[in-house]
């Protein structure tokens, strides 16, 4: 688990570093800067998930919480693209043959679209609700046995996201984000659905 959450930081750093390399050229973008305006934000918060599917786990395991970091690229005002590293965990206590605490963990890395859904005008609006849908790469792990795994889940799948959410202007460089996705993970020997709300913000560089 260790070292794929080593390889997930590392892989997220080396995103941050690529997209200011890219982002910072002469026409069209503006200059990278820290406190400057340019396409590129960076954001986090926290976020609760909750299992939809296996029943099996879902009859098990509780509501979980995590954090979540977001780099945002601005494509144009009304679309972006998302990357964000997800760490969560869901726990459960078992009282069979004696008390124990197990945990389902999650980390991932994904990439979404996100369409926002009103076009800026002469007219300022604060608030922007917007759609999102993407691909990710999604660790789980477990050691608490399941019918397909007698042994446990400790592998790493690729799923789907879809969700919406909503975008509140705090100001010219600090937005509040609060989104509810659906995830869906395409494991070797079952699927395996999730759900999260997220609140965080994000800071334009």
């Amino acid at each position: 688990m260790r070292r794929v959450l080593m390889i997930i930081g590392i892989a997220s750093l080396s995103l941050l570093i690529a997209s200011s390399s890219a982002f910072a050229r002469d026409g069209g973008i503006v200059i990278y800067t820290v406190g400057g305006r340019t396409n590129l934000q960076l954001g986090g918060g926290f976020c609760a998930t909750g299992l939809v599917h296996p029943d099996e786990l879902r009859d098990y395991f509780e509501a979980g919480g995590g954090v979540k970091g977001v780099i945002q690229y601005d494509v144009d005002p009304n679309f972006s693209l998302d990357f964000d590293l997800y760490l969560t965990s869901l726990p459960c206590t078992l009282y069979s043959p004696y008390i124990t605490y197990e945990s389902f963990d999650l980390a991932a890395i994904t990439m979404a679209g996100k369409f926002k859904l009103i076009t800026y005008s002469d007219v300022y609006i604060p608030i922007n609700p917007y759609l999102k849908g993407g691909l990710g790469l999604y660790y789980m792990s477990t050691d608490f046995p399941l019918s397909e795994y007698p042994e446990g889940l400790n592998e790493a799948d690729l799923g789907i996201n879809l969700g919406g959410g909503i975008e509140y202007a705090l100001g010219s460089l600090l937005t509040l984000d609060g989104s509810l996705t659906y995830h869906q993970i395409f494991a070797e020997k079952e699927t395996f659905s999730l759900i999260d709300f997220y609140l965080g913000v994000l800071y334009r560089l």
